[in-house]
């Protein structure tokens, strides 16, 4: 990334520089460390974006301030992983928020509608992972809000389930367990296999907390 700066590289080529991390860092990544194969490609991979990221905090910034939205959509899957796995959504969070003020104020076309919805979503992922609940829970629901209006079901899916999480770490069971009710109904209307997956790991970590009358009990068939 430092090469395409210096050499005072296009956008497009930017782009292609970002698809390649996210080819390696969000395709290539096993999803569970569980051997010591994973753990060491989890450890490169970190190292790799750590040393670069100030010329990426760079190129996103350059991004924000000449509007790009195709640039934005295509480094944020990377940079979502990134900044959760390494534990850094503070500084996920200081890119992100200028980020989706400047989306805010441009014509709701299909980039800036994506761009902007990718964006929204993985800014609540780390104002959660923080411990900002009370922020979290005001964005998801804006967030919500505006994925259905847009026709962003697969995002207001995840969210939902972001949303379960912070109803479960205020200690709020019975809200987190119509929150995922609601994320299953969509997933079934959607035909998400995948997102009836992350219910159900979701349901069964509620069922822990519940005694008499698991969710899962109660959620419908998939």
């Amino acid at each position: 990334l430092k090469l395409f700066v210096t050499e005072k590289c296009t956008p497009d080529e930017t782009k292609n520089a970002f698809t390649s991390l996210h080819t390696f860092f969000v395709n290539d990544l096993p999803p569970q460390h569980d051997n010591i194969l994973s753990v060491a490609k989890v450890a490169v991979t970190l190292e790799t974006l750590s040393e670069d990221l100030e010329t990426i905090k760079y190129l996103w910034q350059r991004a924000v301030q000449n509007q790009d939205a195709d640039f934005l959509r295509a480094a944020e899957p990377t940079l979502t992983r990134f900044f959760d796995v390494s534990s850094r959504m503070k500084e996920g969070l200081e890119l992100y928020e200028p980020a989706i003020a400047m989306l805010e104020q441009q014509d709701n076309t299909p980039e800036i509608i994506d761009a902007l919805s990718r964006l929204s979503e993985g800014r609540i992922s780390m104002l959660f992972r923080l411990g900002h609940f009370d922020a979290a829970l005001t964005h998801t629901k804006n967030a919500l809000a505006y994925f259905f209006k847009h026709q962003q079901q697969r995002r207001a899916g995840g969210v939902l389930v972001t949303l379960n999480r912070i109803h479960l770490a205020r200690g709020n069971t019975q809200a987190a367990h119509q929150v995922l009710e609601q994320a299953s109904q969509l997933y079934t209307t959607l035909n998400d296999v995948r997102g009836h997956v992350i219910v159900r790991a979701s349901v069964s970590e509620i069922a822990l907390l519940f005694e008499d009358n698991p969710p899962s009990q109660m959620l419908p068939d998939m």
